[in-house]
């Protein structure tokens, strides 16, 4: 059976209507993919939310980074992981980052902390508190299913950094980079891992040393 295979989803953050008349717009691509009624299953990575799944009527597969990103935390940190601190960057990313403090719990349970935030606009967020144990000292690592303008991860890393922690990337299936984001990270010094979902050149990576695959 045919079945189409995309390792990344666009408008996916657009699964529901938080204000009237916003157009559920990952519903819509749903609705495109199984239109030509050729696709008779879905093969893709890291969906923003799970439940987006349920605008398909079609299979769908949706994989995950966690395996990947487990072992590039093993192979940089060794498997001595006892000051590592997984950071949800929302409650929709605890799930994600529970998986991967699982994956990584062979020998010492990873904790699993919550950032608390306000949307304040698109790509825009007000971080109020960190849930969680003290992340003083710790290693912080931040699995997001995405990163955009970078505006969330960036203001999550200095906000972790000033309370304490000894270091903090951030990991993400998916770098998208819009709005300058890649001046903003060389400009703060901040490590950002990321899949190569959407293709980049040898060049780029050269360019961007801040960013790993």
């Amino acid at each position: 059976l045919p079945i189409f295979v995309t390792p990344f989803l666009p408008y996916l953050r657009q699964d529901r209507k938080d204000a009237p008349r916003v157009p559920i717009t990952a519903r819509l691509l749903a609705d495109l993919i199984e239109s030509n009624h050729i696709v008779k299953g879905l093969i893709t990575i890291d969906m923003h939310a799970e439940q987006e799944q349920g605008f398909f009527s079609i299979p769908v597969d949706n994989l995950t980074g966690v395996k990947v990103f487990s072992e590039h935390v093993r192979a940089k940190y060794g498997e001595n992981l006892a000051d590592v601190v997984m950071l949800a960057p929302d409650f929709g990313g605890a799930v994600r980052n529970r998986r991967m403090a699982k994956a990584l719990s062979d020998q010492v349970d990873v904790p699993v902390c919550i950032v608390e935030k306000r949307r304040t606009g698109p790509n825009q967020a007000e971080i109020l508190s960190i849930i969680g144990e003290s992340i003083v000292g710790k290693t912080v690592l931040i699995y997001e299913d995405m990163v955009c303008s970078g505006g969330t991860g960036i203001g999550v890393v200095e906000k972790v950094l000033a309370m304490g922690a000894a270091s903090a990337c951030i990991y993400a299936t998916h770098g998208i980079f819009s709005r300058n984001a890649e001046s903003r990270f060389k400009e703060k010094s901040i490590s950002v891992a990321s899949t190569d979902s959407i293709p980049r050149s040898q060049e780029y990576y050269a360019e961007n040393p801040w960013l790993t695959k």
